[in-house]
């Protein structure tokens, strides 16, 4: 592991950072900061750790909430990470799949996204229409397979960089250059758009990541599932979690749950206490906000200072929008282990709050024998939204929206039993979540889990830690580093800690 400032050093001292959320970021950083001999306490306002990777139950049945893909979930930088946070383990089982989404046309149509790229490209080719649509396959297919790198750089904070470490980026990113500069200018659905064929056309259209985001984020992402690296691990989100939050515990954290903070107390240009609900404060030396970037900002900072690039971004939405997703979780007794885990179901097209729906993603979880309970499997049905979905479910009194809820989980139940029958059996209704849950449980931005959308039009966004002009804090959050997820949160904990150590090095 890498830090900047020495240990022996930190252990005389035995500063305390105060962290602000228990999710990915905030684990991590504490984590990391542990191991450079600071104390460390974590306050998160709801009841367990895990922010937005997390899982539920309903009705005895557990709903994951998070994981489609881990990145480098077997090997590389990040792996390290997984392991240095504990949440991969030598116990932790992580699952491959063969076929990684299948898409429904109806009529028993299907065309499959095959993890292994010679059996994606004979399948693609099946549905080639000319020759034009074979080019575009094999030159798809290439990129995918030089893909199979992550570029993400994991040993420091960017505005810690050595000569040393920008050498070793440009070594690693080398291979994936011709890529990026081909497949970055053009949306997944400007690609979709060169094929005669239609069936390719509605795969790519529906696949991975959505269809506004660039196609290079469709080949980046495909590139780990293709050569078994960004694997799921059994188990799920919540099971990943814990096993995070037993490796911070361990190693002497301490953690208060249901501290709902509400405000960091800055005093001049330096960050002194953290102040909950009640208005009871805890003093630190440092503080790391390890939550939503824009609540952090708006609400805890009461928007008394700014970050220039984010408040751009908002205001130019049509080129940084972001994104979020209606989850309709059922279960069923039925053996569905068999068909394809995720599937894009053609059906009927229907109305959600003024947004027109031809196509559901269906998401079951009877790969993992791990998190079934009594006999049952959890099949999700997933709407993504935009950020005016979002308002207007934000502005519903609470009995319009329960009524919206049930009315949009019995719509939906409807058009996937008309378009694909019994297949998945009798689906039993356990929970709707919709962007408003998302903001309601972790306060993210318009109910967004992702950061602003990687579209053809979007520029990288990569914000240091601090960021924001107040001495003795830190931001740790996947809204640092476009497009956001996981991978982005455990990496920005680490760079918090890391801009926390070299901070009180030169102050010392």
């Amino acid at each position: 592991m890498q830090f900047c400032g020495n240990l022996n050093h930190m252990e005389k001292n035995r500063k305390k950072i105060a962290i602000i959320g228990a999710g990915v970021s905030g684990l991590s950083a504490g984590i990391y900061s542990l191991l450079a001999g600071y104390d460390v306490e974590i306050y998160e306002r709801n009841a367990s750790v895990g922010g937005m990777c997390t899982g539920w139950y309903r009705k005895g049945t557990y709903i994951d909430g998070c994981i489609h893909w881990l990145t480098e979930s077997d090997s590389g930088v990040l792996n390290q990470l997984w392991k240095d946070i504990g949440a991969l383990d030598q116990t932790t089982q992580v699952h491959h799949f063969d076929i990684y989404s299948e898409a429904s046309l109806g009529n028993g149509v299907t065309i499959n996204f095959y993890t292994n790229v010679r059996k994606l490209r004979d399948e693609l080719y099946r549905f080639a229409r000319n020759d034009n649509d074979r080019r575009l396959i094999r030159d798809f297919v290439k990129a995918i397979a030089v893909c199979k790198h992550n570029c993400i750089t994991v040993r420091r904070p960017i505005h810690m960089w050595t000569i040393m470490d920008k050498i070793r980026f440009i070594i690693k990113a080398f291979p994936v250059i011709g890529v990026l500069k081909k497949y970055s200018k053009l949306s997944i659905t400007d690609f979709a758009n060169q094929f005669e064929s239609p069936e390719i056309r509605y795969l790519l259209n529906n696949s991975l990541v959505p269809d506004g985001y660039s196609l290079f984020s469709l080949v980046s992402t495909f590139g780990g599932v293709a050569n078994r690296n960004s694997g799921i691990p059994l188990g799920g989100s919540k099971a990943f979690m814990e096993r995070v939050k037993n490796r911070y515990t361990s190693l002497g954290g301490q953690l208060t749950l249901r501290a709902d903070v509400d405000k960091i107390i800055v005093n001049g240009d330096h960050a002194e206490a953290i102040q909950f609900a009640d208005g009871t404060q805890v003093k630190a030396d440092y503080i790391i906000a390890a939550c939503d970037v824009h609540f952090t900002i708006e609400h805890l900072l009461e928007s008394k200072f700014r970050i220039p690039q984010l408040d751009e971004r908002d205001k130019a939405k049509d080129a940084n929008p972001t994104f979020s997703m209606q989850l309709i979780s059922f279960r069923t007794k039925k053996d569905i282990s068999a068909i394809a885990h995720n599937r894009y179901i053609l059906c009927e097209p229907f109305e959600v709050l003024g947004k027109t729906y031809n196509v559901i993603y269906v998401k079951h979880f009877g790969y993992d024998p791990t998190i079934s309970t009594n006999g049952y499997t959890v099949v999700q049905a997933i709407l993504t939204t935009d950020e005016e979905t979002f308002d207007k479910l934000a502005a519903m009194e609470r009995s319009e929206y329960v009524s919206f809820k049930q009315n949009m989980a019995q719509q939906v139940l409807d058009k996937l039993y008309a378009a694909e029958g019994q297949l998945y059996g009798e689906l039993e209704l356990l929970d709707v979540a919709t962007p408003l849950t998302f903001t309601h449980y972790v306060n993210t931005y318009k109910g967004t889990f992702m950061t602003y959308m990687l579209t053809k039009n979007n520029k990288q966004m990569i914000l240091r830690n601090d960021a924001l002009p107040i001495q003795n804090l830190a931001l740790a959050s996947h809204w640092l580093m476009i497009p956001g997820g996981v991978p982005i949160a455990v990496m920005q904990g680490k760079f918090a800690a890391q801009t926390i150590i070299a901070a009180d090095k030169n102050a010392g």
